[in-house]
């Protein structure tokens, strides 16, 4: 069996925004075991549109070798090719000349002998592994207390006082193993109530429809649990008939 068996994606604007204004995005490719989730900043010019070549790239051609910059050059051409210049202000253009800035998240599981899963990070976009019900791995912030406002980013330009690498974490698939992967606002969510003992994964797993989705970040949102804040999710289990509690797709 070569395939994620479960994987569920979902993603919200922040409230009082459009789904075509979230700049969260995500991308997956069960067949070959690949996940990625890019938060892109809003304080810099398409950011969204960066986030989404970054997820894509990560899909597509995999994780980056020894040379980040390397990996990048690509899709910084396709990012810069998708932009109306000629539509653009004179400031509008100098600030997309300025470039755009995303987090990113990448994780791509390998099937064999010795099934394996690794993950791939720049900034506050977090992996959490589950297993027989309990919390295992955190990655790559630890807790809570070290969400920020500035979170490392990848830039659509190229800078030469850029990081050229990936945080990466790696471990053996347990056939218990569930990911769930999260951009900041709702990370920050989880990883502060794991720290007072609950479960948040268990009413993401609930979480079955868009529809499911936006109620329960709205309910989070509505109560102070989490920040109004773009969101992206996606979970996955990777052995079939074996998960905790992932349907599958």
């Amino acid at each position: 069996m070569t395939r994620l068996i479960s994987v569920r994606a979902f993603s919200l604007p922040k409230s009082g925004s459009t789904r075509e204004e979230c700049e969260d995005v995500l991308a997956y490719d069960a067949k070959c075991g690949r996940i990625a989730v890019a938060d892109g900043a809003t304080e810099s010019s398409f950011s969204g549109s960066w986030a989404r070549a970054l997820v894509e790239g990560f899909i597509r051609q995999g994780p980056p070798g020894r040379s980040l910059e390397h990996w990048l050059r690509g899709l910084r051409s396709e990012w810069v090719s998708k932009i109306d210049w000629q539509a653009l202000s004179w400031y509008a253009e100098e600030k997309a000349r300025q470039g755009a800035f995303a987090t990113l998240l990448g994780l791509q599981v390998k099937y064999g002998a010795r099934p394996t899963w690794q993950a791939y990070a720049i900034g506050d976009t977090c992996l959490f592994r589950i297993r027989r019900g309990a919390l295992v791995s955190v990655f790559p912030l630890e807790s809570s207390a070290n969400f920020g406002s500035t979170p490392d980013l990848l830039q659509s330009v190229h800078d030469p006082t850029s990081i050229d690498r990936f945080a990466v974490e790696k471990g053996v698939l347990s056939q218990f193993d569930e990911f769930f992967l999260a951009t900041d606002a709702l990370a920050n969510w989880f990883l502060t109530q794991a720290e007072q003992g609950q479960h948040p994964w268990e009413p993401l797993r609930a979480v079955d429809t868009d529809e499911a989705f936006e109620a329960l970040v709205s309910q989070l949102r509505d109560t102070g649990a989490m920040r109004n804040d773009d969101v992206a999710l996606a979970m996955c289990s990777t052995f079939e008939g074996k998960s905790d509690g992932l349907a599958h797709s």
